[in-house]
């Protein structure tokens, strides 16, 4: 089963109150038993550093420490643009290995994300992972940057679209999607009270075809975090 401990990363100087609040937003409404971790820094497993030594944005960096810390430690990691709306206990027994597909609003309909990954530590979908950004590394030119999402959702495809991870429906994490004013939705969620949420979410209530409501809302990215690059003077 995969463990009670969650994790959330931040890189890239202080963290901005939305990150504080968010993860505390999860550490309430998780039962106890669950360990929260937050991670500001990170030591990299040497098969990795390479890879991150080449990283030109922050978020390349996260999406590399997502792999490390879930094939090390297991638990669930979070992007910190991730409201959390109930306990994700029921999450835990959910396979080895399990993520979302994007909306299908965005990338296509077989897109895997990696804004909310579960694992069980040391789990094969983790060690292949973490393989395949070595081998990403150590196959790109020095010089030639890497695609903003080349650690993240475009890799997660390529390795487990067909197999490989248990892929949970999207609207558990992504009741909105990103374009079509979707991304406005999410944010206008952010922003609302208790029984304003739930009438956004009963409005789009025929989304949730197993019958489960949202164990989050991810929220798309704020202030620009997602893009931020990293100053040559400030690598990991």
């Amino acid at each position: 089963m995969i463990p009670k401990r969650a994790h959330f990363f931040w890189f890239g100087g202080e963290p901005p109150a939305w990150v504080f609040e968010n993860v505390k937003t999860f550490r309430e409404i998780n039962p106890p038993g669950w360990t929260v971790c937050e991670h500001y820094c990170w030591r990299f497993s040497p098969d990795l550093q390479p890879a991150v030594d080449r990283c030109h944005l922050w978020c390349q960096v996260a999406d590399i420490a997502y792999c490390d810390v879930l094939r090390h430690q297991g638990g669930v990691v979070l992007d910190c643009d991730t409201v959390t709306l109930c306990s994700f206990d029921p999450l835990l027994n959910r396979g080895p290995a399990w993520t979302t597909r994007h909306p299908s609003t965005v990338g296509g309909a077989r897109r895997l994300t990696n804004g909310v990954m579960g694992a069980e530590p040391g789990c094969a979908a983790m060690e292949q992972a973490c393989d395949e950004i070595t081998r990403i590394a150590k196959n790109t030119p020095a010089g030639q940057r890497f695609r903003r999402c080349e650690f993240g959702p475009t890799m997660l495809t390529r390795l487990f679209a067909d197999g490989g991870m248990t892929i949970l429906p999207h609207y558990y994490f992504y009741p909105w999607g990103l374009v079509g004013g979707e991304r406005e939705q999410a944010h206008k969620f952010w922003h609302a009270d208790e029984a304003e949420r739930k009438q956004m979410l009963d409005c789009i209530s025929d989304r949730f075809t197993d019958g489960e409501r949202p164990f989050a809302v991810h929220l798309w990215g704020v202030d620009g975090s997602s893009n931020e690059e990293i100053p040559h003077d400030h690598r990991p």
